[in-house]
């Protein structure tokens, strides 16, 4: 947990939890090798009697954060822990958050918004002291109540594994914090940094509550004793009730639950594992026969489908998560929404999810992207001074006034283009005397139709761009050409209107074409 740290910063509360974890890794670390004697606010103190560093440099600090939740007692606490640390010869970092006007503001319950004052802060924390870890004081009995209040929300085996031993600490932005580095012993330079987030570490998740009290009873060592623990209030104090019941049902049901917690947590690494391979697997690098690529995620329909239900569910929310949520939830419902495209749903299905996020049924291919990478583009003028313009993920670029002698040469060269790139219609050539001198570039409307080559009669553009696998995903930011009559003229991978193409008649030819921008 340790291994190459610089340093570390201990979130010390005052109760006997974080108190004992601070006393064991003074003993450890030997960081306490010297201090004044006496105790803190006239207690027993804590004696390091073996000193050992992992290696040279390293130094720990310790933070407090007052919620300002208990009046006077919450400042009793503040005042045990800097005396604490001024006792050992250690640095303290103490911050004050008003976690009830923050609740308020934020619309957060007292409980969660006690949860991101304590993580931001001691982020902050150990930027400032120039730590890279952060020491919590976590044991089995907070390790179980976990399990039991996401077993009753419904939580999947990821969250049902619990709290991880180590893993990278979350900033917590938006919450409003004092802090005071306070130099008791003086606090060093922050060391260098390496950019990336400390890590977060949890010693005691293997240590229930009660050999951490009978450690700090056997050690002479004090604590504070927060009233809250007591009060029905929060949520987490009701959850100790159930314990004790199980408790009084079987003795061990600490224990139990927290080796069934690591079996769950084994078996959830390896499904990950799974997962990442199978994502992997299905990435697309683009859609068969697609013009512009696609801004979001390709995924392969015949990769996905093969996969265990509990694999696919992991599969899909991974590659969920390569998008912002904003915040917002993405919940077993939508999870369950997209594998219905994935199994059984048809190609130009979709499912809307949060912050955005829209999930494409395209043939043997799924889709996931922001519909704020799809905006529509506004109408754009194609005119004899602008003749390229850029739309929907093309460049479209018209050529005026050239011979109609050149007819065959344009048409064999627009089928060259076709064979090389198996995309059709990615030019068309024209009767430039025809084609007005304004041409719009614009998305289809509800209902607009048009007369085109290789198709008898009127058809609804929206058929055509279904019968020539325009997909799902662009058709509603996908550029069509229009007179400004409103008059279809032509698009990338559709035929042109029979209105305006050229023939071998044709004196002077117009050609308009795409490429992907």
């Amino acid at each position: 947990m340790v291994a190459g740290s610089t340093g570390a910063v201990v979130a010390v509360s005052g109760g006997p939890d974080s108190v004992a974890i601070l006393d064991i890794l003074v003993r450890l670390l030997g960081a306490a090798s010297s201090g004044p004697t006496g105790s803190p606010a006239g207690q027993v103190a804590i004696q390091p009697t073996a000193q050992f560093l992992t290696q040279p440099g390293f130094r720990l600090t310790v933070a407090h954060l007052n919620h300002k939740l208990r009046g006077e007692a919450s400042d009793q606490d503040a005042q045990f822990v800097s005396e604490l640390a001024r006792h050992l010869g250690l640095p303290a970092i103490m911050g004050v958050a008003d976690v009830g006007n923050i609740a308020a503001k934020l619309k957060m319950g007292i409980e969660e918004t006690s949860r991101a004052a304590r993580y931001s802060f001691l982020f902050r924390a150990a930027l400032s002291a120039g730590a890279d870890r952060i020491v919590t004081g976590h044991t089995m009995n907070d390790q179980v109540e976990t399990f039991i209040m996401r077993a009753a929300r419904g939580s999947g085996s990821g969250g049902l594994a619990g709290m991880a031993p180590v893993r990278p600490a979350h900033r917590f932005d938006g919450i409003d914090i004092a802090i005071d580095a306070q130099r008791i012993t003086g606090m060093p330079e922050p060391l260098s940094s390496s950019g990336q987030a400390p890590l977060l570490i949890r010693p005691a998740l293997s240590v229930t509550r009660e050999e951490i009290e009978q450690y700090c009873r056997d050690r002479s060592i004090a604590f504070r004793v927060d009233a809250s623990n007591f009060s029905r209030e929060f949520t987490r104090n009701r959850i100790r009730d159930v314990i004790s019941g199980l408790c009084r049902v079987e003795p061990q049901a600490i224990r139990s639950i927290a080796r069934a917690m690591e079996i769950i947590g084994a078996d959830n690494q390896a499904l990950d594992q799974l997962a990442e391979r199978a994502l992997d697997a299905s990435r697309e690098s683009n859609l068969a026969g697609q013009w512009p690529r696609v801004t979001g995620q390709v995924l392969d329909v015949n990769v996905l489908a093969g996969q265990p239900q509990a694999v696919l569910k992991r599969v899909v929310l991974r590659a969920l998560r390569e998008f912002p949520t904003d915040g917002c939830e993405i919940t077993s419902a939508h999870l369950s929404a997209v594998e219905g495209l994935i199994r059984s749903g048809r190609s130009g299905k979709q499912v809307e999810l949060p912050a955005n996020i829209r999930v494409w049924r395209e043939g043997q291919s799924i889709v996931i992207d922001r519909v704020d990478n799809a905006c529509p583009p506004a109408e754009i003028e194609l005119t004899q001074r602008t003749k390229t313009v850029r739309a929907g993920g093309f460049q479209i670029t018209i050529q005026r006034n050239l011979s109609g002698d050149l007819y065959q040469d344009m048409v064999g060269r627009a089928m060259q283009e076709k064979a090389r790139t198996g995309r059709d219609w990615g030019m068309a050539v024209l009767d430039d005397s025809l084609v007005p001198d304004t041409l719009v570039i614009r998305t289809r409307r509800p209902g607009e139709r048009a007369r085109v080559i290789g198709q008898s009669g009127s058809n609804k553009l929206k058929n055509l761009m279904i019968n020539h696998r325009i997909p799902v995903s662009r058709r509603a930011f996908w550029p069509l050409a229009f007179t400004r009559d409103g008059r279809y003229v032509w698009s990338p991978g559709l035929p042109p209107s029979i209105e305006f193409a050229a023939n071998r008649e044709a004196r002077f030819l117009a050609i308009l074409s795409a490429t992907n921008d």
